[in-house]
């Protein structure tokens, strides 16, 4: 099989580096495991040399464009290296089950049904996070997201998450969300195990807590729907 990657392309992703530290790689460039063997061939031979940390990604990668990917070890390797995504990254159904060093993506992060067990570095993801039938329990680093689905998991903390556009938690394991200041849409933590929103001050749309131990708590305090709505500073509809 001819191996379709030129000497000037494996150039470029050497030395678009970043301080020395992180490759830049397109990626229109992951396209076979032939490619994607010789990249990671060319990467560890230069990475204590060089100083390299990982990979940033440069476009969207969508696996079901590359189905011979799905269970590709070297595939899984380059994974393991990639620190940041400029652009989409969707793994949904793939054999990926690490991404230690992943801190930032700018679109859509979708792990679908993926063995992927924990996500340590993950700081940000602009657009999307679909974690839906993982194994993973907590977020530790996670402080900024767009849409954030929570149902379907096992996550019962993220504890730096201080903004989202949108949470959508109804039946989730999730207790503790102590650093949440504002949603800009809805928040739906309806029939989850949510305790306590220490820190929340802003939620454009509606708060749906009904049969939530947090919910519990605020009708024993007997306060009126209005003097919910301000408590949180919520804008839409309330369920408690």
């Amino acid at each position: 099989m001819k191996l379709i990657i030129t000497e000037e392309q494996l150039r470029l992703i050497i030395e678009s580096e970043n301080k020395g530290r992180l490759l830049s790689l397109p990626t229109e460039m992951i396209d076979s495991p032939e490619k994607v063997e010789k990249i990671m061939e060319r990467y560890n031979e230069d990475k204590e040399r060089r100083n390299f940390m990982g990979f940033n990604l440069i476009g969207s990668f969508y696996i079901g464009d590359n189905p011979e990917l799905y269970d590709n070890r070297p595939f899984r390797e380059l994974m393991k290296e990639v620190v940041s995504v400029r652009g989409d990254l969707i793994l949904d159904e793939s054999s990926v089950s690490e991404l230690p060093k992943l801190k930032y993506v700018d679109g859509i992060l979708n792990l679908q049904e993926t063995m992927t067990a924990e996500l340590p570095s993950l700081v940000e993801v602009g657009k999307e996070l679909n974690l839906n039938y993982t194994f993973i329990d907590e977020l530790p680093l996670l402080e900024k997201v767009g849409w954030l689905y929570l149902s379907d998991n096992s996550i019962t903390s993220i504890p730096k998450l201080r903004e989202a556009k949108l949470i959508k938690g109804n039946y989730s394991e999730i207790r503790f969300l102590p650093s949440l200041v504002s949603v800009e849409e809805d928040l739906d933590l309806l029939q989850s195990m949510i305790d306590d929103l220490p820190k929340l001050k802003y939620v454009g749309g509606r708060l749906l807590l009904g049969r939530t131990p947090l919910g519990e708590k605020l009708k024993e305090m007997n306060l009126s729907d209005e003097e919910i709505k301000n408590k949180f500073g919520v804008n839409g509809h309330i369920n408690i």
